[in-house]
């Protein structure tokens, strides 16, 4: 195993969200913290590192993740799984302060696919933004 010495540079916000209202993502991870806050981690064209703010809702049917801020996030493919692009995406979230939160890619990633398939079946029970992944999702439930 090769070891990396790592340096954020160039360090500024996301730009707008009136001039970027949506982004589509190829390298991503999602992190969910011990309060139940889900962050996604981004690769931005395999330039720039962005974490998001908090995670307000999922809509697993058109695979989109809007933030707090109000960005849609839609994901193109699975999660990152390259190891380097992986340890990138980690690092900077560690950067953050959100080294100990629980990697959920998967989970989220499974949801998705089965959303696809028209799997997904509504319920009255939650409307609740989906930062519970595996739960009840904006009025949608998974049935395993």
């Amino acid at each position: 195993m090769t070891n990396y010495v790592l340096a954020f540079v160039n360090e500024r916000n996301a730009p707008e969200v009136s001039d970027q209202p949506r982004v589509e993502v190829d390298s991503w991870r999602l992190v969910q913290k011990m309060n139940g806050d889900a962050h996604l981690l981004v690769l931005m064209q395999g330039q720039a590192l962005r974490v998001t703010s908090r995670i307000a809702h999922f809509d697993a049917v058109a695979a989109v993740l809007t933030t707090e801020s109000g960005r849609g996030y839609r994901l193109l493919s699975e999660p990152e799984h390259r190891e380097l692009q992986v340890g990138l995406l980690r690092e900077n979230a560690n950067r953050v302060g959100l080294g100990d939160a629980a990697d959920i890619s998967v989970d989220l990633w499974s949801i998705v696919s089965v959303a696809s398939m028209g799997l997904l079946v509504e319920t009255r029970r939650s409307r609740a933004p989906c930062t519970s992944i595996g739960t009840a999702c904006d009025g949608f439930r998974l049935f395993r």
